[in-house]
């Protein structure tokens, strides 16, 4: 797939950012986020480089354009 999205844990996180991150690396897909809801905040990671965290973040995904509004996915106190 060109596009992974993890929902994080204090249970998974090591296996989310460390071995699953690797695995995905390796296979070549393209994005690559990991949502934090504990702390509301998401990753992405784009060509496996770590992108500066963003509220809202555009994809393009073999040529089909999306964007995710990361304040959508949390209530903000």
């Amino acid at each position: 797939p060109d596009l992974i999205v993890e929902i994080v844990s204090p249970k998974t996180a090591r296996r989310d950012e460390k071995i699953k991150f690797e695995i995905y690396e390796r296979e070549g897909v393209k994005y690559y986020i990991l949502i934090y809801p504990d702390e509301k905040k998401a990753k992405v990671k784009n060509g496996f480089k770590k992108k500066e965290d963003k509220e809202i973040y555009e994809f393009d995904l073999n040529g089909c354009k999306a964007k995710i509004d990361f304040n959508e996915l949390f209530e903000r106190d």
